[in-house]
Formats: C-alpha cells, structure tokens, sequence
C-alpha cells in the first residue's frame, strides 16, 4: 500500500531523515569498495547532505530524493567534501600504572619517542591550564573567607 501511494507524493514536499539516509546509503554503496568503508560513507554521506542542506537553509524535497536515487555516481559537490584517511600509523604509547593516584596529582607517564610538535604544544596548554586552576583556586579561596 504504502508503494502505491509513494508515486503519488509531491515533488515539493519536505523529505523525511530517512530518505535522505537513503540517500546517503546510495551515495555510499557506489563510491565504497567493503562492507566497511561502506558503513563509514554511508555516516559521512548522512552528514554531508545535511549539512549541504542546511547551509542552503533549504530541506531535501522528495523530488531530489527520487532524483539522486536515479543517479549512478556521486555528485562531485559532495564527493570534494570527503577526507580520506592516509595509512595510519600506530603510535606506541607506554602503559599506565594502574595504582590509584591521590586526587589532584597527576602522574606523568615517561614514553620513549621523541616529543614532536602537537606534543609541546600540548605541555604548553597543560602548564597554562594548571596555572589557570591555581589561579581560580586562590580568588576562591579569597571569596569565600
């Protein structure tokens, strides 16, 4: 029943999540190679019609949705928003002490790699943080007398 109504339904009207789900399922089950890739596009699909449609501050009529089923590739518009991941690389990381550690104190983990970049620029921010808290901890203790 429902299927014969289906054709019946105006090109104009709104279409639902699941439709453009579908259509984001579609998109994914042509540019994807595995079962995998494919579950990962079909999220990444999902997310970029939406977010097209909503920058256009516009809704997907059923009319799209029956079109872009139609189609037997993938848009370019949306396909030059994919990011693919290069081979990744494993980091080894060191093993934490699973010993509980008193509240407050952290316990700095020694790893045997070189620090790079990202990972100053990190002990940077959490120097910062920390100089923050004390901060706020001494203005708190000043209010509160």
């Amino acid at each position: 029943m429902a299927s014969a109504t289906f054709s019946k339904i105006d090109n104009n009207q709104i279409a639902t999540q699941r439709q453009v789900y579908g259509v984001a399922c579609h998109f994914a089950n042509i540019a994807s190679k595995t079962p995998t890739e494919r579950y990962g596009l079909t999220k990444v699909f999902n997310a970029i019609l939406n977010k097209h449609y909503k920058d256009s501050d516009s809704y997907m009529t059923h009319g799209e949705a029956t079109e872009w089923f139609e189609w037997d590739c993938v848009p370019p518009q949306f396909m030059s928003l994919i990011k693919k991941p290069k081979a990744s690389t494993v980091k080894k990381t060191a093993k934490s002490s699973k010993k509980s550690t008193p509240k407050g104190k952290a316990t700095e983990v020694k790893s045997t790699a070189k620090p790079t970049a990202s990972d100053k620029k990190m002990q940077k921010l959490e120097k910062r943080v920390d100089i923050l808290d004390r901060k706020l901890d001494k203005i708190l203790d000043a209010l509160t007398m």
